[in-house]
């Protein structure tokens, strides 16, 4: 497979096959050993860096926004060494931008670690398994302190979640089946907020399981609405009158008196703040908080 060929690149390259021979003639000598945490790290670095292509007059760039990395620790201790040493999505990522830089910029990447008691099948090594993914994720949102978030409170008209109020001043709001999203692989997707029961009738089986979602813009001071791919499509009525939500990221904004559609289940939309002069909000419930009716 192709890679850069600059002399740090080059001098990466060089050295790891030095170490890549002195590790096998000490493995004759004295016997295969496991590489110890920073070795993996190294590793993991290394298989990364292969992935970049180039972008044109010498530019590169690393193509994928997902990085899974599953990493073998059979007890406690190791996995706490390996932790260590990563330092968390955060450490690895700022690695990986080191070590890729300055012909490649790194992008937006989600960064998920995973560690494991045992090697599954279908490792592609022996102490790692790495997955890189292009997916289309979340827009940043920027932090927005609680007091500025106004509450906002939704009443479930049809379908069935469990309960029939919700009320948030939170910056997002997961709509969707289920209150927990698990693909394939038994890993955790997403949580929603508003959970949709999987046996509350004919209704609730026309809402996806990541179905839209709910974001407070602090630039704009609304809360707008997304929908997540879903398959029955999310809509809202405002006054008698239905406007779609198209999927992506442009999402409609929300006012209060509206109903939101999600399927075939209804949310009444009410949006209450305090405000002064150009109207923000100077006080609301914690961010995230939900009260039950």
């Amino acid at each position: 497979m192709k890679t850069r060929m600059g002399i740090g690149g080059r001098t990466r390259s060089a050295e790891a096959k030095v170490g890549r021979v002195v590790d096998n003639l000490v493995g004759r000598l004295v016997g295969s050993s496991p590489r110890q945490p920073l070795e993996i790290v190294h590793a993991v670095l290394e298989d990364i860096e292969q992935h970049v292509r180039p972008a044109g007059r010498g530019r590169w760039i690393f193509p994928f926004n997902r990085l899974t990395l599953e990493l073998l620790a059979a007890s406690p201790e190791s996995k706490a060494q390996l932790a260590a040493v990563i330092g968390g999505a955060d450490g690895l990522r700022a690695r990986i931008a080191e070590r890729l830089q300055p012909t490649c910029t790194l992008g937006p990447l989600d960064i998920r670690i995973r560690y494991r008691t045992a090697r599954p099948a279908g490792w592609t090594g022996t102490e790692y398994h790495l997955e890189l993914e292009r997916v289309d994720l979340a827009p940043v949102v920027e932090a927005v302190p609680a007091q500025l978030v106004p509450s906002l409170e939704l009443v479930v008209s049809n379908g069935g979640c469990g309960r029939r109020r919700f009320a948030f001043a939170a910056e997002r709001i997961d709509i969707g089946r289920g209150a927990e999203v698990i693909d394939s692989r038994q890993r955790l997707l997403r949580r929603n907020q508003v959970a949709f029961t999987e046996d509350g009738g004919d209704a609730n089986q026309t809402v996806s399981r990541r179905h839209a979602h709910i974001v407070y813009q602090a630039a704009s001071r609304e809360y707008r609405v997304y929908d997540d791919n879903s398959s029955r499509g999310t809509s809202i009525v405002r006054n008698g009158t239905t406007i779609p939500v198209p999927s992506g990221a442009r999402g409609v904004g929300l006012q209060s008196g509206d109903e939101l559609l999600v399927g075939q289940a209804r949310l009444r939309i009410r949006i209450g703040s305090s405000a002064k002069g150009e109207g923000r909000p100077t006080s609301a419930p914690a961010a995230s908080r939900s009260s039950r009716s």
